[in-house]
């Protein structure tokens, strides 16, 4: 649709509309923008194709992103509608191409291997892939795999943080594969090590944010840590414990009704003399 050449949208209106015939299907969306003059908060960005919402991404000062979108009928025009965006918006790039099956299956794997290895469970998660095919149901493994797909609107962590004044501090500090290897070769090189134990007080209301900060420390490259999320109820729910099952160093520990008594059996049985306290709704930045 539109590849290497500038576009400049300004106010009042702020939206974008191009007549092209879309075809249905997986399609590959690769935008790139920025907002030079003045740097808010709360961006997104809204695509829809013939009045059919596509995708809403999120963004601070510039956005640079390619992903797949699903498209279940012919469109004949896609429309980009800002907001909270002040200023003139600069599109550098917006391409919308169609990509086969195939592709998109292969492009889904890679995903899914690379996402399942970063969270230690690729043994698991293949097994019980594995028993999905021997028992013939391929749409659940379809829709599974899917699910690896590279997503800002979804499956990265930094699509929530965008949504916060500290959004672009996040896109700038997302480390490369290449660097996230170094950085580990150069910490499991370290004679003494030093342990570092983050607790997590859980919020029994807001499960999801628990989560969400549990697995931003599963991510960490520095391998040396210990994580305890401290739960105040007896009774730990399945979601979160599922989230950390698959890694030694983490573990769910529960009070009698209160943070204190999570907080003491933690520092009985916790072997680190260093710790960081992370607020519920915290992530840790690799």
């Amino acid at each position: 649709m539109l590849a290497d050449h500038d576009l400049t949208i300004t106010a009042p209106s702020h939206s974008l509309d191009c007549a092209i015939a879309i075809r249905p299907g997986w399609n590959r969306l690769r935008i790139s923008l920025e907002s030079r003059e003045r740097i808010g908060i709360r961006k997104s960005l809204c695509i829809e194709a013939d009045g059919i919402h596509l995708a809403t991404l999120a963004w601070n000062r510039s956005l640079a992103d390619d992903f797949l979108v699903r498209i279940e009928g012919p469109a004949r025009s896609l429309r980009l509608t800002f907001r909270h965006a002040q200023g003139p918006v600069h599109v550098h790039r917006l391409l919308l191409t169609r990509v086969s099956s195939l592709s998109t299956t292969l492009r889904a794997l890679r995903a899914k291997l690379n996402l399942i290895s970063q969270f230690n469970c690729v043994g698991p998660v293949l097994n019980r892939g594995t028993k999905l095919l021997i028992r013939g149901d391929f749409r659940t493994f379809g829709c599974k795999l899917l699910k690896g797909l590279p997503d800002s609107r979804v499956m990265r962590l930094e699509a929530k943080r965008a949504e916060e004044a500290g959004g672009a501090w996040w896109r700038r500090r997302a480390l490369s594969a290449e660097q996230i290897e170094s950085f580990r070769r150069q910490s499991e090189a370290i004679e003494h090590p030093i342990p570092v134990a983050v607790f997590l007080p859980a919020d029994a209301t807001r499960t999801d944010h628990a989560r969400q900060a549990a697995f931003s420390v599963l991510r960490q490259v520095y391998p040396h840590w210990q994580l305890r999320i401290l739960w105040p109820n007896g009774s730990v729910p399945e979601k979160l414990a599922s989230a950390i099952r698959h890694d030694s160093r983490a573990a769910v520990v529960a009070g009698d009704g209160s943070f204190s008594a999570a907080i003491r059996r933690t520092l009985a049985e916790v072997p680190c003399e260093r710790a960081v306290i992370l607020s519920p709704d915290a992530e840790l930045a690799e």
